[in-house]
């Protein structure tokens, strides 16, 4: 003889509490914790994988924007602030290796040197074309005061 499911609202012949008939598997347990019960610790927290280089983070962060504003050159002294940090952060990497950071520190110097270096080249070349566009102007001035001359001769009038 087969049992039909109890239906909602129905209460099943068996209890709960009642023993399993042959060939039952038995009623599934409550589920595992899935976390340990929750602990609590006495003190200051403790730090996982050491600290953070903030000379090398500046330093990176300093050369990013030096490196993307050098164009306008007084923006330079991100880049050459860039170059200090990077150092300092280095510096630290080396004497304090749990703190880590020497990839930040020396990509906050390259970012920097280059940002420089960007910046030393714009003023180069954008004092050359200053001089270049000043010079011409001064000859076409000239040019100009000799015209406006030689059409003053040509209006005067002649007594005879």
């Amino acid at each position: 003889m087969t049992q039909e499911p109890p239906r909602e609202g129905s209460h099943s012949p068996q209890s709960p509490q009642s023993p399993q008939s042959p060939g039952q598997a038995p009623p599934p347990g409550p589920p595992p914790p899935q976390y340990g019960p929750p602990q609590h610790h006495s003190g200051p927290p403790v730090q996982q994988g050491g600290g953070s280089n903030g000379l090398a983070i500046a330093a990176l962060v300093l050369g990013i924007i030096g490196l993307l504003l050098s164009w306008l050159i007084v923006p330079a002294i991100l880049s050459i602030l860039a170059i200090i940090f990077g150092f300092l952060g280095r510096s630290k990497a080396k004497n304090q290796p749990h703190v880590g950071g020497t990839g930040m520190a020396i990509a906050g110097l390259v970012t920097g040197i280059i940002g420089v270096l960007i910046a030393i080249a714009v003023f180069v070349f954008g004092s050359i074309l200053v001089n270049e566009v000043s010079d011409n102007a001064n000859e076409d001035i000239e040019q100009f005061n000799e015209e406006l001359e030689e059409l003053e001769e040509l209006e005067e009038p002649t007594t005879p």
